[in-house]
């Protein structure tokens, strides 16, 4: 009998002790979900896990739930790990842990959408050379759609990489795309609470060719010289000049003069910004700006410092007229630069131009973009009180080329008043515009090109006329100047 009593009670305690140890079951998770509205639960795992430490045991399983939505037949899907702690000897709910989530029953983009998409996004293009990756969608796609109107998925593309300055690989490889769509005015909304189905996809926002991702096929081996390295360009920057042109073309055009020499281009530029002509300005720019504003080797894709000053001369074109006069105070003038005064003599703006080919290209221009309030107001109150005089752009800028040898006539110190011929003896190797001139009867000077003027050949009876007038003169010193009044057929330069 008390065998029997012993043999009760422990089978008691063993039915007692697995139904208070034992983890919540699959069934208890499930309908705790379905408690709160899940319609379906399914587990990622064939069990969950128990945590021990000194002072705790809990248990955590891993179940994905489908809710639905605000849109029929769209559900959302959740992935979560639940707790249940272990105290006063029976497992209690704890809380979830929130892994991520997606939607079901949104219709996925054709392959064909994708690989237009892909074609039609510079993104798409990253890291590729010589030729346009071929895309296609991966084995596995692998659809997520994180949002109703955002969706993620794997691609394979087959394209040439660089592996080392001079050596490329055509490999196959596998990337992950997220495509957005429009939600509208070109923007992607991802608070929307409804599919824009119809709506088309913006261009791709990620797309990382990329190794990480799978593993990647070396198809073939390219190698090239480091001359033709030097300036290869990648397929993005290749397909980047293209839309950028197809955007530029669109913007319309802008007739741009031949200028005969920098300061006409500088006067032209000043009066393009004095116009307030917003549109004009930036087609200005665009066509003007030297290539150092432009990636390397594009006429239509800007760099940053590219972009910064387009987005400068836009901003800055609204108040150009009530900052400088249409003829500026000049502070400093020089071959191909132009420093003015703002209309309260305070500040001043800069132009820059230089020769690219045969057309003059804006190297600088520095002004007001932004001015405050104060300025604004200064420059208001200054009206025209400290404007100049329009600027001469016909002898001041662009003067003539001299060769070594040549024969010419010099306007000492531009003043209109003595001339002395010589002949072109150096260059500055510095400055194009400067000649090293030895005279006939005055000490030898360098000059600045805008007082030098060619002449023809001086007839015998003219050196001896010239001669006999420096004679005559006998106070003056050699390094005095000395008007020639009976030079003849030196050119129209300076009027004689």
């Amino acid at each position: 009998m008390k065998n029997s009593l012993l043999l009760l009670t422990t089978l008691l305690l063993s039915i007692f002790s697995t139904n208070s140890f034992a983890q919540p079951s699959d069934a208890t998770i499930v309908s705790l979900l379905k408690g709160k509205g899940a319609i379906d639960v399914r587990f990622t795992s064939a069990k969950g896990t128990v945590h021990t430490t000194v002072t705790e045991k809990w248990y955590e399983r891993t179940a994905e739930s489908k809710w639905k939505t605000e849109v029929p037949n769209i559900y959302r899907w959740e992935r979560s790990d639940y707790r249940y702690d272990f105290r006063g000897g029976k497992w209690s709910y704890n809380r979830s842990y929130f892994g991520s989530g997606w939607y079901d029953g949104i219709p996925n983009p054709t392959e064909k959408e994708i690989v237009a998409v892909l074609e039609n996004s510079m993104v798409g293009y990253q890291g590729a050379y010589f030729e346009k990756p071929v895309f296609k969608l991966a084995k596995e796609p692998k659809f997520n759609w994180h949002t109703f109107n955002s969706v993620e998925f794997n691609v394979e593309a087959i394209y040439f990489k660089k592996v080392s300055y001079t050596e490329f690989q055509k490999v196959k490889a596998t990337f992950p795309v997220r495509l957005y769509k429009d939600c509208g005015n070109g923007t992607y909304d991802n608070t929307a609470k409804k599919i824009y189905k119809d709506s088309p996809w913006l261009p791709v926002q990620m797309a990382v060719i990329s190794t990480s991702y799978g593993k990647e096929e070396v198809l073939e081996t390219k190698k090239i010289s480091s001359e033709e390295s030097q300036n290869l360009r990648n397929m993005q920057e290749m397909y980047g000049d293209e839309i950028a042109k197809k955007q530029l073309a669109a913007m319309g055009s802008i007739d741009i003069p031949a200028f005969k020499n920098d300061r006409e281009a500088i006067v032209w530029i000043h009066n393009v910004m004095y116009s307030g002509d917003a549109k004009k300005a930036e087609l200005m720019a665009y066509h003007m700006l030297s290539s150092f504003y432009f990636e390397n080797g594009s006429a239509a894709t800007l760099n940053e410092r590219g972009k910064q000053l387009v987005e400068n001369i836009k901003n800055g074109v609204k108040t150009y007229a009530t900052i400088y006069c249409e003829h500026p105070s000049i502070k400093h003038q020089q071959s191909g630069m132009l420093q003015f005064y703002d209309r309260e003599k305070y500040s001043f703006g800069r132009i820059a131009v230089q020769k690219e080919g045969d057309v003059y290209k804006i190297s600088d221009l520095a002004f007001a973009y932004g001015p405050n309030s104060s300025q604004i107001n200064a420059c208001k109150q200054a009206g025209d009180s400290n404007c100049g005089e329009a600027i001469n752009t016909g002898t001041i800028a662009g003067p003539e080329k001299f060769n070594i040898g040549d024969n010419v006539i010099v306007n000492w110190n531009g003043q209109g008043k003595d001339f002395y011929t010589g002949k072109i003896a150096k260059i500055d190797e510095y400055n194009s515009n400067r000649y090293f001139v030895t005279f006939d009867e005055i000490q030898s000077a360098w000059i600045d090109g805008k007082f030098i003027g060619k002449r023809g050949e001086i007839k015998e009876e003219q050196k001896e006329a010239t001669t006999q007038n420096n004679t005559s003169n006998t106070s003056s010193s050699t390094s005095q100047p000395k008007k020639e009044s009976k030079l003849k057929g030196l050119g129209k330069k300076f009027g004689i």
